[in-house]
């Protein structure tokens, strides 16, 4: 079971990275990082260099980053998902202010 994240969900600037800490005591602990740009990209286009899933133990730190690469002129949001070995998880929403005079999306904790 997760017993503790060290993470907030408040709106992230593109460019910008933040850490994430999680307990757990079934670990492995899995960290999973997709972002999500408005409006969509093609299907085919390749995930940004700072999405994926990571493998960590209890307390180790990640780093989630809003690439500024993705997020240059459009608004969008990052979906963190951490899940332990079993399968308890929790899910954070936070949304990324545009470069160059984008828009910022509203959202808070995606549950």
């Amino acid at each position: 079971m997760i017993t503790r994240i060290d993470f907030t969900d408040e709106p992230i600037e593109a460019g910008q990275e933040r850490i994430l800490r999680a307990w757990t005591d079934a670990e492995p602990l899995v960290v999973a990082i997709e972002c999500f740009r408005e409006p969509p990209t093609p299907a085919r286009m390749r995930p940004c260099a700072e999405c994926g899933s990571f493998h960590v133990t209890s307390g180790e730190a990640v780093t989630v980053a809003a690439s500024l690469t993705a997020f240059e002129g459009r608004a969008g949001y990052l979906l963190v998902r951490v899940t332990d070995a079993r399968r308890d998880y929790r899910e954070f929403r936070l949304d990324v202010s545009t470069t160059e005079g984008g828009e910022n999306m509203q959202g808070g904790l995606y549950a």
